[in-house]
């Protein structure tokens, strides 16, 4: 008994492959627009609650400046220990803190971290008028006038 022989396309018979017969394609096609529909509508909730919390491993002079404008989006910092308390960068503002302020520094001015390191969650904010400095957990945090990006430690 011979075999019947497939459809080999032009292109594919150069490579020397064999065509999907057309019932298989039908059933492929119809599979793939419907997964993509699918998958279009969950990839973008996806995304949303991916990007709804980052983590950044940090260092003590990381500040917040590249999030600007991402007010629906938290970010975890993960600060190192300082015990010598060198090289922390500068902080503006007491709650609400200008986003190039140091993330970890500010941290520890809140209460949520001190210099033994640990994680914080910012929230992006926009820019404020003016910030007040102030001193509490054995960080001082600067004045300053209007900036046009902030973060709170939440």
């Amino acid at each position: 008994m011979s075999e019947k022989p497939s459809q080999v396309s032009p292109l594919l018979r150069k490579l020397g492959r064999q065509t999907t017969p057309l019932p298989m394609k039908r059933f492929f096609t119809s599979a793939f627009v419907l997964c993509g529909l699918v998958a279009l509508i969950g990839c973008n909730q996806a995304t949303q609650l991916a990007q709804n919390i980052v983590t950044i491993n940090a260092s003590w002079e990381d500040n917040a400046v590249e999030h600007r404008g991402n007010l629906n989006i938290q970010y975890t910092y993960v600060c190192p220990p300082n015990p010598s308390k060198t090289g922390v960068g500068t902080v503006w503002g007491t709650d609400t803190y200008s986003d190039d302020s140091s993330v970890c520094a500010a941290g520890v001015h809140a209460g949520d971290i001190t210099f033994n390191g640990g994680s914080i969650t910012i929230g992006m904010r926009g820019g404020l008028e003016s910030y007040t400095g102030s001193t509490r957990n054995g960080v001082t945090t600067q004045d300053w006038g209007s900036w046009s990006g902030s973060f709170v430690v939440l």
